[in-house]
């Protein structure tokens, strides 16, 4: 099934690092934020891409060390309402060739979840103002 055609089939959040960050960092500014958010898109389902997963558990894990972060994975992994999506190819292409023509900062992984967003005219979970730009 071609990415395009599963994300017609459902709609989705699409989650960012910075989101999930601030999710599983308690004492990071957006964390009751993030919170809120998640109890209110709790029950529909989402997606999170290799990429982004990824990003995340590196940075959870240099800010808050290795028990924190498996506790993290353990939480996403459990999440019934929860897809991972691993780029193929073909897109992780479409991502580099979209990431050298920025003019902004954005990193190879939030451009996945442009992508994603974009394809799936699904709306992204994220605190990062430059990628919620870019969406548009």
């Amino acid at each position: 099934m071609t990415l395009t055609r599963f994300f017609t089939m459902i709609r989705m959040m699409v989650l960012d690092s910075s989101f999930l960050f601030s999710l599983f960092h308690p004492r990071d500014a957006n964390h009751q934020k993030a919170l809120g958010i998640f109890a209110k898109h709790c029950a529909e389902e989402m997606l999170l891409t290799d990429a982004i997963l990824f990003e995340t558990l590196t940075v959870l894990n240099r800010k808050l060390g290795t028990a924190a972060t498996l506790a993290a994975y353990d939480q996403l992994m459990s999440n019934s309402r929860l897809q991972i999506h691993y780029l193929t190819e073909i897109q992780r292409k479409e991502i580099l060739t979209e990431f050298l023509k920025q003019k902004g900062r954005l990193s190879l992984a939030d451009f996945s979840v442009v992508l994603a967003c974009k394809t799936a005219l699904a709306k992204p979970l994220s605190f990062d103002k430059d990628l919620l730009k870019q969406i548009g």
